[in-house]
């Protein structure tokens, strides 16, 4: 015969821990810069195929143009949340507090997508291109570009303090390092980031957070001057600003992503989804030590992406 904990507690905790997972991952701020692939091994190997060729006048027969093929191998890694919850505590807690616990963990597991990011973004491992992700010399068209900008690739990173600029400077700086994107190309010289019109900036410090967050919603900036970021967003461009202070509380550098195309900066390899599992009032545990216990895994892996949807800028 089913317990009580199996039939009628079983049942609350997973859905207050599945509800808050779910809720907690769709507002990711990470969500929309990763590529999500599902696989069913260990190491896998995931695959880009850079750009299409040029588009060209049909003249005589037509020529073939290649994808290039881009591969790295991921290594997709167990992790795990386990609770212990002492058996007589449980069945006194009338206030929910093990209930709301559960939530509590859905939400921290939810939440590890971030962190695998911010390792990612902190950590610059090599991409696709064999170059790190955020670097002054991604190879393409016999030349290189980079998404590793200071003051010397975009003047308005130059401020008066770096760690806390003006809203004025911080507009001027944003929309500088935007445009940048409009000057990257792919494979076969064309624009790429040309129909982008949503972004994503990402900081780790809360004064330059709080001084972009007032650079994209005013309408006037320093001296009652017209903020420079009004004409992008009033022809449907969208900035959204986010902190995680796991980027590092006193960080001068902004991370700034494209969100809007298929492509993203980043991939997400997922060989287990998230799965719970628990120890109730029929096992060994119980019996034997008085305890309950619940436990979240997951089997998963970030790695780099296209590097010309997303820029590293520091501010000097």
């Amino acid at each position: 015969m089913a317990s009580k904990f199996d039939s009628v507690w079983v049942p609350a905790l997973l859905g207050n821990f599945l509800t808050s997972y779910e809720g907690t991952i769709n507002n990711s701020w990470a969500k929309d810069i990763l590529r999500k692939y599902d696989s069913k091994t260990e190491f896998v190997k995931i695959l880009d195929l850079g750009t299409v060729g040029k588009v060209r006048q049909f003249s005589g027969s037509r020529q073939e143009q290649a994808a290039i093929t881009y591969t790295q191998t991921l290594q997709n890694l167990p992790y795990e949340v386990t609770l212990p919850i002492d058996a007589d505590d449980y069945r006194r807690d009338s206030l929910g507090a093990f209930t709301a616990k559960a939530a509590e963990m859905g939400a921290k597991f939810a939440d590890h997508i971030n962190s695998l990011t911010v390792n990612i973004l902190t950590t610059n491992p090599t991409g696709f291109d064999g170059v790190a992700l955020y670097s002054a010399s991604h190879p393409v068209n016999a030349t290189t570009q980079k998404n590793l900008l200071t003051n010397t690739d975009v003047p308005a990173l130059a401020c008066t303090v770096a760690a806390t600029p003006t809203v004025l400077e911080m507009s001027n700086a944003l929309l500088g390092v935007i445009g940048w994107f409009g000057s990257m190309t792919d494979e076969v010289g064309d624009p790429i980031n040309g129909g982008a019109r949503e972004f994503t900036v990402a900081f780790g410090s809360t004064k330059l957070w709080s001084t972009a967050l007032a650079a994209v919603t005013s309408a006037q900036v320093t001296s009652g001057q017209t903020n420079p970021l009004l004409g992008l967003q009033n022809n449907g461009w969208k900035i959204n600003i986010t902190i995680d202070p796991r980027l590092g509380t006193s960080s001068a550098s902004c991370w700034v992503f494209r969100t809007d195309s298929p492509m993203k900066p980043l991939v997400w390899s997922e060989e287990l989804p998230f799965q719970m599992s628990y120890l109730g009032e029929e096992s060994t545990e119980y019996v034997m030590n008085n305890r309950l216990i619940w436990a979240g895994k997951a089997v998963r892996a970030i790695a780099p992406g296209r590097y010309q949807h997303t820029v590293k800028a520091t501010f000097s």
